[in-house]
């Protein structure tokens, strides 16, 4: 479908988080959005990052602005228990406020970057107002879900005019595990690089790893991203210590803010005699520091038990990295196997081992895989295309001719 000339139709993003890789999201795709659509506005928390840039579309930090003020006032970041309690209180008024605002500016489009499936006792009131509802599932339940998610979801998933999942297996496993769901309004739109929020001077490898203090010459692997117990951090350790048996001189570094306690990885480290060839940064890495990570790396690794796709993929190919993933969800969707990375088994840390192996034990492979995802990840991640993508999803959902 051609896009070139402006649709003349409002957009409302919802993307109630604000924060990390959602806000970086967000910013990517309607960066990209407002070169095909007439307006265009973020509706998103009061505490977003964004607020401090220059944007060309319109911002409006109105969601969970009475938790923020609370939890700053009282200094309960730490509280990460209550902080969550907070704000779930305010998730009605949240909708209160996004209902005010569509009722005054009556916009074509709603679209969803997260939910809470409260959504679903609004969507009548929308659809009395002609608005078309669209949701983005990064994640089919919450994530851990809660209790009473998976009837919720399937309520509100049944409401929805279209949904955009990022991989073909995810639609397959809606399909199967919300009966009701019609698969002509599932669409698969892949993750884009969720780098662009800073334009980051690209660094060399040599000194990239100067300022981490790490040796130029040894094969490093990279783990990054929040730390929790879905993302197979234990996995990645065993698979490290099998590796150094073959790599002595190969180095790990742990890169992400633990949610929760990190003693277990920390006993299975020292456990396993690994404290010499591991680097811990075990915090929320600012945007200004991503480069440095990605570009000492060799490669990178997602050992996931749990998920469905994930933004460092994309992220570490925009440093020219492979990776090595497990297959789980859809995340083996986004690797061109023995080209741009390898999956192993979930859980599987021999094969992991032996996967970084076949990247890590040969410079010259290394090097022809980190020259094959430059073009893979412009060819296949391009935030140009997936704008293109999304449009399409709202031009068959409004039934209207472009421009």
């Amino acid at each position: 479908m051609n896009f070139m000339k402006k649709s003349l139709f409002k957009l409302v993003m919802v993307e109630p988080l604000g924060k990390g890789g959602w806000a970086q999201y967000s910013y990517c795709l309607l960066s990209n959005l407002m070169d095909y659509l007439d307006e265009v506005v973020l509706f998103t928390a009061a505490s977003t990052p964004l607020k401090n840039k220059e944007l060309p579309f319109e911002l409006k930090p109105a969601l969970f602005s009475v938790s923020n003020i609370i939890i700053d006032i009282f200094k309960l970041q730490h509280l990460r228990w209550l902080r969550r309690i907070l704000k779930a209180l305010e998730i009605p008024l949240n909708h209160l406020k996004l209902l005010l605002y569509c009722w005054r500016e009556r916009p074509d489009i709603l679209h969803f970057q997260a939910a809470y499936w409260i959504e679903s006792l609004f969507i009548p009131i929308y659809h009395f107002m002609g608005i078309k509802i669209i949701y983005t599932a990064h994640d089919l339940l919450h994530h851990p879900p809660y209790p009473g998610d998976r009837y919720l979801f399937r309520y509100l998933y049944r409401k929805l005019d279209a949904i955009i999942v990022t991989a073909e297996s995810l639609k397959t496993r809606m399909i199967k595990q919300f009966p009701g769901v019609a698969i002509d309004k599932v669409y698969v739109i892949r993750i884009g690089n969720i780098d662009a929020l800073e334009e980051n001077v690209r660094i060399s490898p040599i000194l990239a790893r100067r300022s981490l203090s790490l040796s130029e010459s040894i094969p490093v692997i990279l783990f990054f991203g929040i730390i929790r117990a879905y993302k197979g951090l234990e996995v990645l350790i065993q698979a490290f210590a099998h590796l150094i048996e073959q790599i002595p001189a190969a180095y790990l570094i742990i890169a992400g803010e633990p949610i929760e306690s990190f003693k277990r990885y920390q006993q299975e480290i020292s456990q396993l005699n690994l404290g010499d060839r591991v680097k811990l940064s075990l915090n929320y890495i600012p945007q200004s520091e991503i480069p440095a990570y990605f570009s000492a790396a060799d490669l990178v690794a997602v050992p996931y038990h749990d998920s469905y796709t994930s933004a460092i993929i994309p992220l570490a190919y925009s440093y020219d990295r492979p990776v090595v993933v497990s297959r789980v969800g859809g995340l083996a969707e986004y690797v061109r196997e023995g080209e741009s990375g390898y999956s192993f088994p979930d859980g599987d840390s021999r094969d992991m081992a032996e996967k970084m192996y076949l990247i890590l034990s040969n410079k010259k492979n290394t090097d022809r895989m980190k020259k094959f995802v430059r073009r893979y990840y412009r060819e296949n991640f391009s935030w140009q295309k997936i704008a293109l993508a999304t449009l399409d999803v709202y031009h068959k959902e409004l039934v209207v001719t472009p421009g």
